[in-house]
């Protein structure tokens, strides 16, 4: 499944052109249109995962890191809290695409929209209570990163 994201070009406006020289107004998620895409995998990639299930996966992920922090560490070698922190850490890294997955959705949900913030950083700042500045990069990446 070939997929295409386009940047707009600074200085350019809104509009920029993809390498087929098509115009591509920058819309992200289910709404644009790819040739390349079957309906099979149209149905597929708009299919979420039921609530309960992603309510699931939050619920022990927050379990998780209680045990962490509860756990004694005391007995155990400095060789083995270093692999631990490397794991923890390599985790760590592993969140922000969950932020892509969660950004991209409400973008293409227009949530925004709907509860008149004043975009999805807006929304963000709000409902997270994170810098303006944190929360528009935030954004910019899932625009990046998908």
């Amino acid at each position: 499944m070939a997929t295409t994201r386009s940047i707009p070009a600074v200085g350019r406006g809104r509009w920029s052109l993809r390498k087929s020289g098509r115009r591509d107004t920058g819309t992200v998620g289910p709404s644009r249109y790819d040739p390349n895409l079957s309906s099979t995998e149209l149905l597929d990639r708009q299919a979420a995962p039921p609530a309960d299930a992603v309510r699931a996966a939050l619920t022990e992920l927050t379990h998780a890191v209680d045990a962490l922090q509860s756990a004694s560490l005391g007995g155990i070698d400095d060789h083995e809290v270093l692999g631990v922190f490397r794991d923890l850490e390599a985790q760590r890294r592993r969140l922000p695409t969950v932020d892509n997955r969660l950004i991209t959705e409400l973008e293409c949900r227009s949530t925004a929209v709907k509860l008149l913030a004043r975009g999805t950083a807006g929304l963000l700042t709000e409902l997270l209570h994170v810098d303006v500045g944190e929360a528009k990069a935030r954004v910019r990446a899932a625009g990046v990163l998908g």
